[in-house]
């Protein structure tokens, strides 16, 4: 996740990424999300600054946990 307007960024995991992302969208929209320093830059600069994506994918455990 990145916000866009000051180029900071938070990168996280998940097995269900997609799933990971609407729960991070719901928290913030709800102004409810744990990390107090996201939750604040969404506040301040709103929904359209921030980019999200996948950077990258892992379908190896072995080669995730080397």
């Amino acid at each position: 996740i990145q916000n866009c307007t000051s180029n900071k960024f938070y990168v996280g995991s998940s097995f269900d990424v997609y799933g990971r992302i609407k729960s991070h969208l719901n928290l913030l929209q709800r102004n409810a999300h744990t990390n107090i320093h996201m939750q604040r830059s969404y506040n301040k600069h709103g929904p359209d600054s921030f980019a999200w994506g996948i950077c990258e994918e892992v379908f190896d455990l072995d080669q995730f946990h080397a």
